[in-house]
């Protein structure tokens, strides 16, 4: 966990960079790429996500879809 805090916040700015900073640096590689971005896609939000990546995503409809209805419930129940 600590590696992809480290990952995130050195590279708050790019999804990219915080990405390849979090797998390409040994260990766990998928684990801290998937919290790493968990951080970054949060903070930087949806459009700062390669277009391209994101299309290729499996269960891509169900994702946006679940991701907005989180982001309408205040209180996030399901």
């Amino acid at each position: 966990m600590p590696f992809a805090v480290y990952a995130f916040l050195t590279h708050a700015d790019s999804f990219e960079a915080c990405l390849f900073c979090a797998t390409l640096n040994g260990g766990d590689r998928d684990t801290l790429g998937a919290m790493a971005c968990a951080l970054s896609g949060a903070c930087l939000g949806i459009d700062r996500i390669p277009q391209s990546w994101s299309e290729k995503l499996e269960n891509r409809d169900e994702i946006e879809q679940l991701a907005s209805r989180l982001a309408e419930k205040p209180d996030h129940t399901l």
